[in-house]
Parts: structure tokens; C-alpha cells; sequence
């Protein structure tokens, strides 16, 4: 795992995982030879027809906010100006069957992140973490302040949605408990719609990123 220590009045390490990106031999060799990597939208994962990779509800979800004792919820879609790269945390021989054999580590998850942000045209911003497996695809979010005067009804505010509206980022990074076994860690990356299109998927060149991965 690769610590990095922030300063806040005490030193605070974080240690990112190594991570296991499953992929055709051929695109591994591709990348460690010139930094040809392919990242998918999520629109791109929603269309593959097998149970193994396709999750037709991928960044979608209700999201559920209690605040001050007043609740707001939206169904919402999120992911639609991103571009994401799943990874497993494990070293599986079930990922191994019902992926591919092949694979490559990548020791450096957040060097890895900005190395590719660095080389996305169009990206503003890159997020990286665990997926949370849900029974149900909902994000349930409280003060632990609930109203308890039926008499008051509580109003939510401008602010309380806003929140809501923030919370809905959450949803790239949910998925169905039935893909558990993939115990995924994803990268995302944001890009600028207004200015750049978003493709079902793009092949990027990005040597830089190569010193962060092994090569098995």
C-alpha cells in the first residue's frame, strides 16, 4: 500500500491499496509499451449484455436527506459527464474466470489518478474509491435531529437541497450487492461537456502513468 501524510495540526497517513486492473494480455502489453489505456463511460457499462459487467442501473439511485427534522429525496442519475476505470481490490480466481486471466497492479492509485487526469482532455476533476454493494440502490443521508411534533411540519431549505444534490455524486460509486465479489475500487474522472464531448469510451496515451503500475 502507498501512504501519503497530510499536515492538520498532527500528521494523518492515509494508505492507498495496490489495486488489480483484469485485462486482455494484448492492451497490457499496449500500455506498458507506449501508456495506451481505454476508459469507459458509464453509459458504455450500462450497454454490455452480460451479468458480469453490465449493471443497466449504473449511477442511478435515490438519494435521502434528513435535516433538522425535514427530509427531501430524488431519484437521480450521476456519471453523465464521467469516464471511469474499475479495479479490484482482490487477487481472485473467480475474477480471473470471469474476467481474464491477465492482469497488472497498480501500486500508486493516486498518482495513477492524476497521471491520467493529466493526459484526459477536458478533465476538471478526479475522484477515486471503494464501491458500496446495496441491497437497494438508495443513499440515506441524517443529522440524527428528527421532528417529533407532528404538529410542526418542518420546510427543508435551498441549502438542505443543495446537499441532496451533492450527495447524488455518491451514486457512481454504488452498485447492486450481487457484484460483491468484484470488491471493486474505481477511478473517475470528470470532464467539461460544454466544451468536449464525452464518448462511450476513449483510448487515452498516458506513459507517465506507467511508473505507477507492476507489469505481471
Amino acid at each position: 500500500m502507498t501512504p501519503i501524510t497530510f499536515q492538520t495540526g498532527k500528521n494523518i497517513t492515509v494508505r492507498f491499496p495496490v489495486l488489480y486492473k483484469y485485462l486482455e494480455q494484448e492492451y497490457i502489453d499496449e500500455f506498458f509499451s507506449g501508456g495506451k489505456l481505454r476508459i469507459s463511460s458509464f453509459k458504455k457499462f450500462q450497454s454490455y449484455d452480460d451479468e458480469i459487467r453490465g449493471d443497466k442501473n449504473e449511477g442511478s439511485g435515490m438519494v435521502l436527506r434528513n435535516e433538522n427534522g425535514s427530509h427531501v429525496g430524488v431519484y437521480a442519475f450521476s456519471g453523465l459527464n464521467e469516464y471511469l476505470l474499475s479495479t479490484s481490490l482482490i487477487l481472485s480466481d473467480v475474477l480471473k474466470e470471469k474476467f481474464c486471466k491477465s492482469y497488472f497492479q497498480i501500486h500508486d492509485p493516486l498518482a495513477f489518478s492524476i497521471a491520467v487526469s493529466n493526459a484526459l482532455v477536458g478533465c476538471i476533476e478526479a475522484k477515486m474509491g471503494f464501491c458500496d454493494y446495496l441491497e437497494t440502490r438508495s443513499i440515506f443521508r441524517s443529522d440524527g435531529v428528527e421532528n417529533t411534533d407532528p404538529e410542526k411540519k418542518a420546510t427543508p431549505t435551498q441549502e438542505h437541497f443543495n446537499k441532496v444534490m451533492q450527495d447524488t455524486r455518491e451514486l457512481m460509486f454504488v452498485k447492486s450487492i450481487e457484484y460483491q465479489y468484484q470488491a471493486e475500487y474505481r477511478f473517475v474522472w470528470s470532464i467539461d461537456t460544454r466544451f468536449f464531448e464525452l464518448y462511450d469510451h476513449v483510448d487515452i496515451i498516458c506513459k507517465e502513468a506507467i511508473q505507477y503500475c507492476t507489469k505481471i
